[in-house]
């Protein structure tokens, strides 16, 4: 009975996660994009609610010692939680591209990288949340002496790779300073020559310029703090 509903779960949450993906295609159909990402994201998220509920019913059909008792409630509750995750982050990934989809004309491209770099924080956020949680109460992890040994983890990288955290902050500048964006000519003087073109490209780590001789230079971020 057991392997007989597991399959049946399976079989559910395979099918819910299909049909809303059928649906996604059929609002991408209509031009209703951000109505297919949340679809699409709660196709995801939703067939593995769909499977836990059928799945707590068969965990029912064990008999289970002392021991693995627990189990009958904990592994339920920790695909809910992962179900619950799947959805958030799905959720900021719609809000993300509607964002995105409405920032203005002036900076849109300034605008966009700090839409995308807020997206990605908070999906790591999310996911270290819900790791720490599996660390936790399935395997009893004591999280503070956790977090404190990845700061000091976190501290030797930072050390050891002092060059990519300046191009962060340079990045950083750059976005609350605007001092040019892509399409801009520029004149650039500093450690790495002089070269005059046009911006091509903005990222985290480095600068993208195409020179008059049609050479595309890399400037480290850190150059612009």
């Amino acid at each position: 009975a057991f392997i007989a509903v597991t399959i049946g779960a399976i079989a559910a949450g395979i099918l819910f996660s299909k049909a809303l993906h059928w649906a996604a295609r059929r609002a991408e159909n209509l031009d209703q994009r951000f109505m297919a990402s949340t679809l699409r994201g709660l196709g995801v998220s939703g067939g593995l609610v769909v499977f836990t509920a059928i799945f707590t019913v068969a965990i029912g059909f064990l008999e289970l010692g002392s021991v693995l008792r627990g189990l009958r409630y904990e592994i339920p509750r920790v695909f809910m939680i992962i179900a619950s995750a799947m959805f958030i982050i799905s959720l900021i990934d719609v809000v993300s591209a509607f964002v995105r989809e409405r920032v203005g004309e002036d900076g849109s491209h300034y605008d966009r990288m700090v839409v995308t770099m807020i997206r990605r924080i908070l999906r790591i956020f999310i996911i270290a949340l819900v790791l720490m949680f599996l660390f936790q109460n399935l395997l009893g992890v004591n999280i503070g002496a956790l977090l404190v040994g990845f700061g000091f983890v976190a501290l030797a990288l930072s050390l050891a790779a002092q060059d990519t955290v300046k191009n962060v902050f340079g990045a950083v500048s750059v976005f609350i300073n605007r001092p040019f964006v892509i399409g801009d000519w520029i004149v650039f003087k500093g450690e790495a020559g002089e070269h005059i073109g046009v911006i091509k490209d903005i990222q985290l780590q480095a600068t993208k310029l195409l020179d008059l001789n049609g050479n595309l230079i890399t400037l480290p971020n850190m150059l612009f703090i």
